[in-house]
């Protein structure tokens, strides 16, 4: 699991990413409300905001993603937060794939990788 004392750190390295948001949290319907911008901000936490049993919402960090073309989000489960277990990259058709506990189909395709990661 993630650090959370980690305070004001950027990566951009994809690895090092995915390392570090393994198992966080991330709003879907915040995605849905990007999906016509050029770059997007997805909100990261340590626990599930939407459960019962947790002790904080932890805002670990922000997720960015730039020189969007398109966002595919396909949402059938409606439960509006999703953990992240990885995020794939192609280069193939420059696009950026999240994989989740729970079944999502989240793609970003991109003119150019620039991802970033800013933590708390």
């Amino acid at each position: 699991m993630v650090n959370p004392m980690n305070k004001n750190n950027e990566f951009h390295v994809l690895e090092e990413i995915v390392d570090r948001i393994h198992d966080c949290w991330f709003d879907a319907d915040s995605i849905q409300s990007a999906k016509e911008a050029n770059e997007i901000e997805i909100s990261l936490f340590i626990n599930n905001p939407k459960s019962p049993s947790r002790e904080a919402d932890y805002h670990f960090g922000t997720l960015h993603i730039r020189n969007i073309i398109k966002i595919s989000l396909v949402d059938h489960e409606k439960i509006q937060y999703y953990d992240i277990n990885e995020i794939l990259w192609s280069s193939d058709d420059n696009k950026f794939t999240f994989v989740t506990n729970i079944p999502l189909v989240f793609q970003i395709f991109v003119s150019k990788m620039d991802i970033s990661l800013v933590c708390q």
